[in-house]
């Protein structure tokens, strides 16, 4: 067999691997691409459920601020509420917006991880503030729960009760961050890690 012929070869079966690699390649970023839309689609699933949740909150706190003859001090824990409502909502609605745009954007491993450092600012956020209003939260519901049942507890009671039973309120609630974003975050980070393997 002559040389030229032997180089005609090699470079077709060159051209052959390569091409191969390229359907290959471009079948991994499709399954990665559909692998991450749906993490994306069910993380702005969960978005919306709390975000419905947290709207149908504003009108129950409004009823008990202009239409019940509660004290003083509960209807300015209602407002209070409301603005909290308000402002977790606008972070809420930003970072649903940053999902959407998740299928515009220029590449899939770029779109990633854009995607997973906001997310996971987000999530972050979420928490501490989750930890932040928990006490207040329970110590409130201790006295509310104290009033309508007519008892009469000291406040150094209340504030007893409230630290011993706080520990399973953080459990909660690192427990349900987790399973509506905590875990799905945890795929996208998984998915730009098989994508950025599968670069180098």
């Amino acid at each position: 067999m002559e040389l030229d012929e032997l180089k005609n070869i090699w470079q077709q079966t060159s051209l052959e691997n390569m091409s191969a690699q390229v359907i290959e390649n471009d079948e991994f970023s499709m399954m990665m691409k559909g692998k991450s839309n749906d993490v994306i689609a069910r993380l702005k699933k969960n978005m919306m459920f709390e975000f419905i949740i947290s709207i149908l909150f504003i009108p129950i706190f409004l009823y008990f601020i202009f239409f019940t003859d509660i004290a003083v001090f509960h209807k300015y824990v209602c407002s209070t509420l409301i603005f909290t409502t308000v402002a977790t909502l606008v972070v809420f609605w930003f970072e649903y917006r940053s999902l959407q745009a998740f299928e515009t954007r220029l590449s899939l491993i770029t779109s990633l991880r854009i995607t997973v450092e906001q997310f996971s600012k987000f999530v972050r956020i979420y928490l501490i503030i989750n930890y932040v209003l928990l006490f207040p939260m329970m110590f409130y519901g201790m006295v509310v729960g104290v009033e309508l049942t007519g008892q009469e507890l000291s406040l150094t009671f209340l504030i007893g009760i409230t630290v011993i039973t706080s520990p399973l309120g953080y459990f909660w609630v690192k427990f349900y961050i987790r399973k509506v974003y905590g875990q799905h975050l945890d795929k996208l980070k998984s998915c730009l890690a098989e994508l950025e393997e599968s670069i180098d």
